[in-house]
């Protein structure tokens, strides 16, 4: 019989892991979440920084969300995130951690991927995406994304600025008509 006092302590034990769980991962999509992404980025660097290896950062929104929101409702926008964070993670590697970085808003961090082959798999989850039937939208119509990818070291030598670097290139992806993707020049810079 177990005493009162482990008891106590395996409790304790388990709202730990369990508070912990919930800081790190979005309730809608059980994908990692924007505060935790921080983290992953950083230790990808230090690992990257480390071992001399090059990585990708990927950066999705989803084209038009707002307008889906708006003609379907706001439960067919949660379907729709759920699907997506269910498909980029079948697309991702599992050493590939994939994140719903805010509202419509997802990022891939492509551990151990130079640009060239992070260019591949952008092409891979736009095209995914563009040829998919979608919950939350009627079957005749597309759901589609766009995508920005940034390298390190190549693009960036901090989180910052890879970030920063993958969002320039998400933007121009929608300022060329969105559903695709833009792999930033290389501009290695602080």
């Amino acid at each position: 019989e177990k005493s009162l006092y482990k008891r106590a302590l395996e409790k304790l034990a388990a709202e730990r892991e369990y508070f912990e769980q919930i800081s790190r991962v979005d309730g809608l999509t059980g994908l990692y979440n924007h505060r935790f992404f921080h983290e992953l980025l950083n230790a990808e660097i230090a690992r990257s920084d480390r071992y001399k290896y090059n990585f990708s950062l990927i950066m999705i929104d989803i084209d038009d969300f707002k307008a889906i929101n708006d003609n379907y409702g706001h439960q067919a926008g949660d379907t729709i995130l759920r699907e997506l964070a269910s498909m980029f993670k079948s697309f991702a590697r599992k050493t590939d951690p994939v994140v719903r970085y805010g509202g419509e808003e997802f990022s891939i961090i492509l551990s151990q991927t130079a640009k060239e082959h992070g260019r591949i798999f952008a092409d891979r989850i736009v095209n995914g995406v563009a040829t998919s039937k979608v919950k939350g939208i009627p079957p005749s119509e597309t759901l589609t994304i766009s995508a920005g990818l940034a390298g390190y070291p190549d693009d960036a030598s901090s989180r910052e600025t890879l970030i920063k670097r993958a969002d320039e290139s998400l933007y121009k992806a929608k300022s060329l008509g969105k559903n695709t993707f833009c792999v930033c020049e290389d501009q290695k810079t602080t």
